[in-house]
């Protein structure tokens, strides 16, 4: 799924993605003039804030543009949280954020007074006159080890638990969670959930699927065979009828 700016529709309103700092004026701002405007300044930490969709329609892992099968709960009319009626399923959100500590040359002081960013997305460029960062997108694909998926999906999500720095709810972590290598001390460290375990479960599926998979071929294969032969020896006999016809013509 793809979700904040939305390159197909360039001038709607970005959902989704926005920029904040530590610093300054505290606020989600949907470009960098704006944020460092607002007071951002070296040593402060600059945030891109990108948060997916939390609706789902219950037919369609994916549309043609990437969005349309999910949507954004919203409070409307009527008071309360809720989904939309086309998408009417509450799935699990994903929120990522990711963070830069600011230095003087990120941004500049214009003959005016007003402060501009010096920084910019590739994508900025795919919009006529965007500001900084305001094309501030996120594509999301899923790769996970089926069997750390479950522990997080039967434990985090179906119990309701709050799971946070790889925590899987049942007493272990994600492998690598209690100190990634961008310098995060996990406060409350875990046992590494059993890699080579749940990496054999997978052998063991993919081995069962595969066998599936050859089995199937095999079947196949043999009934094509079968119903070759089946032609090859239907036109041998009539081969043999003709000829035999031919003979007592010939011989009268």
């Amino acid at each position: 799924m793809v979700f904040g700016w939305n390159a197909a529709k360039p001038d709607d309103k970005v959902v989704g993605a926005s920029w904040y700092c530590t610093g300054g004026i505290n606020g989600h701002y949907g470009n960098l003039d704006d944020v460092f405007q607002s007071g951002c300044k070296a040593g402060d930490t600059l945030v891109a804030d990108v948060i997916a969709p939390n609706c789902w329609d219950g037919k369609y892992l994916d549309s043609p543009d990437h969005r349309s099968h999910l949507a954004y709960a919203g409070y409307g009319s009527w008071g309360y949280l809720k989904c939309p009626a086309a998408q009417p399923y509450v799935i699990p959100q994903n929120e990522s954020k990711l963070a830069w500590t600011v230095t003087a040359d990120m941004y500049q002081t214009m003959p005016d007074g007003t402060i501009r960013s010096r920084l910019h997305l590739s994508s900025d460029y795919m919009k006529a006159g965007a500001k900084p960062g305001e094309t501030l997108h996120s594509d999301y694909m899923e790769e996970w080890v089926g069997a750390a998926k479950k522990m997080w999906q039967d434990n985090c999500i179906n119990k309701g638990l709050s799971c946070s720095g790889g925590d899987l709810g049942n007493g272990l972590q994600l492998k690598g969670a209690s100190q990634p290598s961008y310098g995060f001390t996990n406060p409350h460290p875990k046992s590494d959930a059993p890699m080579k375990d749940m990496m054999r479960s997978m052998s063991q599926q993919n081995q069962t699927q595969v066998a599936g998979a050859a089995a199937a071929v095999q079947e196949k294969s043999e009934s094509f065979v079968g119903e070759l032969s089946n032609i090859l020896i239907g036109l041998i006999h009539q081969m043999t009828d003709f000829v035999k016809n031919i003979l007592r013509n010939l011989l009268g």
